[in-house]
């Protein structure tokens, strides 16, 4: 008997946003039935700000990562992990990954995810 693991497709996507909206700031679309897993970010913002990611809505759907200050001309990173398996982040199944702003300021930057029927 032989065990393969299947690995997941790695995507990546790059996103620009900049509304104080909820519904303006979508990172990466929702599939039907799946999950989004983020492995790796990078977000940078043009003035102060603090962003919040959802899945779902922002600000009505649930929250993944609580408010996060950022500086003008400052950001973070989430390093990609060395398996899959060690995710950051998670969407609920059907749900977007969407940010919050607390300010209508630029924010660039890259989602490195995969997507899942898993639980």
């Amino acid at each position: 008997m032989s065990y393969e693991r299947t690995r997941p497709t790695i995507k990546r996507k790059t996103f620009d946003i900049n509304s104080a909206d909820a519904t303006g700031n979508v990172l990466v679309t929702a599939t039907e039935g799946h999950r989004i897993r983020v492995l790796g970010m990078r977000i940078m913002a043009t003035g102060d700000v603090a962003v919040s990611l959802y899945s779902g809505p922002a600000d009505t759907g649930t929250l993944i990562d609580p408010p996060t200050p950022l500086a003008a001309r400052g950001g973070y990173v989430l390093p990609s992990p060395a398996t899959p398996d060690a995710f950051w982040h998670q969407t609920e199944k059907g749900e977007a990954l969407t940010a919050l702003l607390d300010a209508a300021v630029r924010c660039t930057g890259i989602v490195i995810y995969f997507e899942t029927t898993e639980d």
